[in-house]
């Protein structure tokens, strides 16, 4: 490959080497994971090559047997049973295939304003998910926060609130892990969250919000982006936090009142709302996935914030959430939840 350029990081102890002829694609990684070392000596437990496709290239062969898994917007995300690949295709700007056996991800990038951004945000994201998925490390689509040690996780599809909420807690003093995306751990006490702290997703109706980001300071809008970045240090005095201990399970729902109202969720139910954070794609990994979502509702306690306007007083409920929230031991009798069936 041609005047490609080398990106590696540490992840939470996996080493990630990225490789790319793309300029664009190779500095959106490199925003999303500046906060990551170089990793030691050691070779690369990861590995993606993305490069842009020649003219007249051929789109990615998809096995005809390869069964959705999840939908994109303008695209989808297919698994091959038979190889145990993962195929990913975004319209017409970006294909990817990722083998999880080998930890590595090959993508193409199709002559398109979009193409970049395509690759870096959810193409490598779900790309990057599903390889450490069979690591160890299982993704939650959540933003994380903390007190000290203590998490907060704010879990929940686009759209519900995450990043407002993320934004009221961060400019209140909460230590900052990532307003999107999360990793879990399990550990033998304990589900332990590992952050990513990348830049802040933020729509224009958030930004009226809080008067500090009206002047444009700390967030750009890149071809394709729908939000604007938020570089959340640029704005505030920010206190990052890597690794914590989830107390608090938040999933928001954009209220109906000015006023924020906290509701108690069974965690029951509230592995329901976050259960489709698992892509059904192997067997064995994805039950271990689901298992270690089923032990996080456990852990601590899980609430249902319909949020208001109230924006100021949001951080004071959620702190006498946290403080009400008191760790909860797993038994030896913990039963794991079954990954539900394959339509």
């Amino acid at each position: 490959m041609s005047a490609a350029t080398t990106f590696r990081f540490d992840f939470h102890g996996v080493s990630i080497h990225v490789e790319s002829d793309d300029a664009a694609l190779i500095g959106l990684l490199r925003g999303r994971f500046r906060r990551f070392p170089p990793p030691g000596a050691s070779a690369p437990m990861l590995r993606f090559v993305l490069q842009r496709a020649k003219a007249g290239m051929k789109r990615m062969e998809i096995p005809a047997a390869a069964r959705p898994v999840y939908d994109l917007t303008d695209g989808t995300v297919l698994y091959d049973d038979a190889s145990g690949r993962i195929y990913l295709r975004h319209g017409r700007s970006v294909d990817m295939s990722v083998d999880p056996a080998s930890g590595t991800a090959h993508g193409w990038l199709i002559q398109h304003p979009e193409a970049a951004w395509i690759a870096s945000r959810p193409l490598f994201t779900i790309a990057l998910l599903e390889l450490l998925k069979r690591r160890g490390l299982f993704g939650l689509h959540a933003a994380l926060l903390a007190r000290g040690s203590d998490g907060i996780l704010v879990a929940g599809s686009s759209g519900a609130g995450k990043s407002t909420l993320a934004l009221c807690l961060l400019r209140a003093g909460y230590r900052f892990g990532g307003d999107d995306m999360c990793f879990l751990d399990p550990a033998v006490n304990a589900v332990c969250a590992r952050a990513l702290p990348d830049e802040i997703d933020v729509a224009e109706s958030t930004m009226k919000f809080f008067p500090e980001l009206a002047n444009g300071s700390g967030h750009t809008r890149p071809p394709g982006a729908r939000k604007w970045l938020l570089t959340p240090e640029d704005v505030y005095p920010v206190d990052f936090v890597q690794r914590c201990t989830p107390r608090l399970l938040l999933l928001p729902q954009i209220g109906e009142h000015a006023i924020t109202v906290a509701e108690p969720v069974l965690p029951a139910d509230a592995l329901l709302d976050i259960v489709p954070n698992v892509l059904l794609t192997d067997a064995r990994a994805s039950q271990a996935h689901l298992d270690v979502l089923a032990m996080l509702t456990t852990q601590g306690r899980c609430w249902r914030l319909r949020t208001g306007r109230d924006f100021d007083r949001i951080p004071r409920v959620v702190a006498e959430l946290l403080q009400q929230s008191m760790p909860v031991a797993r038994s030896h009798g913990h039963t794991p939840a079954a990954v539900p069936a394959r339509h």
